[in-house]
């Protein structure tokens, strides 16, 4: 049990007792009562230090894991205790945010489902930071065998199965999450394309891609590599680089990020070097994973060839003139203007 929880038992305990054993003696009772007092705003600790080290954390400002771990360490209750430990997680306090986790899941005494398995989802990312995609994709299979999903649990998992190289358990998650409209978020979205990467549909992730574009707003780097990955795989160094330093300008990158900053500058720099960019464009061709998995490819030393771009250029046409061409059936099936051909058929029939 908690033990702010075991404070306001405690607590409780005392108040009855001061009116109980001691109603006659006024003195005792106010010693009693500010006792017990004292022992409530003693449990509130971790509450401030919670929401102090969230203000510094969303500021940008401050020493955010610091607090946090105050918190942690004055009981913070287990549904605040997810949060503190994820973003421990997040910001490089790895031992911290699984210390911080494994009190929730290692409580025998606690059964509330839910918040065990947010538990455990958060605690992967702890062993992903490590390196252990094994353990990290476990933790979540875990959960998987359990009723409970959400979103995090379906971006961590894939996250470890691509890092594992466990497509085909990949291509069965990402085909779950997809029947489930309410799940759609921009990672989601965006591990649907990687899919069509691995896979070879590069006008599948294009089309995505764009559209994707428009709709969300990426705050991690992933989207952007892969749309350079689209434009790599069809020889347009030039499009790719600059769809990678708009991604430099907008991306915050985090710690627990897949894909280093260092890692885009470099590929950034090899794709603005005609001497080196066709080589590297074909070794990503060669190996797509390892970019999504945050990782230079292998140089390449085969024959380079590329796919044209127009094949893009020519569904986005063909897409086009079948959308107006279904447009045009529509129209006509709602029309109620007469034609030539309707005008002849009254005709006939009414000199009948």
């Amino acid at each position: 049990m908690n033990k702010n929880n075991i404070i306001i038992i405690v607590a409780i305990i005392l108040i009855v007792a001061a009116f109980a054993v001691f109603g006659s003696n006024t003195t005792v009772q106010i010693i009693i009562l500010l006792a017990a007092l004292l022992a409530l705003l003693y449990t509130r600790r971790s509450t401030m230090y919670f929401a102090r080290a969230n203000k510094a954390y969303t500021a940008k400002k401050g020493d955010c894991i610091q607090l946090y771990n105050k918190a942690v360490n004055a009981g913070l209750a287990y549904k605040y205790l997810v949060i503190a430990g994820t973003i421990l997680i997040k910001e490089g306090a790895v031992e911290s945010g699984k210390n911080a986790l494994y009190k929730i899941i290692n409580d025998r005494h606690f059964k509330d489902s839910t918040i065990i398995s947010q538990a455990k989802i958060a605690l992967s990312m702890g062993y992903y930071q490590e390196q252990d995609y094994a353990k990290a994709a476990s933790i979540c299979e875990e959960v998987m065998n359990t009723d409970y999903r959400d979103k995090n649990l379906y971006i961590n998992l894939s996250t470890y199965l691509l890092a594992l190289c466990r497509l085909d358990d990949f291509y069965s998650l990402v085909d779950e999450f997809s029947s489930k409209s309410r799940l759609e978020t921009p990672a989601l979205a965006d591990l649907q394309v990687t899919r069509c990467i691995l896979q070879g549909d590069f006008i599948k992730a294009y089309q995505m891609l764009t559209s994707f574009m428009k709709q969300y707003t990426f705050n991690f780097a992933d989207p952007y590599v892969h749309f350079a990955q689209v434009y790599m795989h069809y020889g347009e160094a030039g499009k790719a680089a600059e769809i990678l330093r708009e991604c430099l300008a907008k991306v915050l990158f985090e710690p627990i990020y897949i894909i280093p900053k260092d890692v885009i500058r470099l590929l950034i720099e090899k794709l603005s070097d005609p001497a080196a960019a066709a080589a590297v464009m074909a070794a990503n061709n060669a190996d797509p994973l390892a970019l999504i998995n945050g990782h230079m490819p292998q140089p390449y030393s085969g024959e380079i060839t590329f796919a044209s771009f127009s094949e893009i250029e020519d569904a986005l046409k063909a897409e086009e003139t079948e959308k107006r061409r279904q447009k045009s059936l529509i129209e006509r099936a709602h029309s109620t203007d007469l034609t030539d051909e309707d005008e002849q058929w009254l005709k006939k029939h009414q000199d009948n």
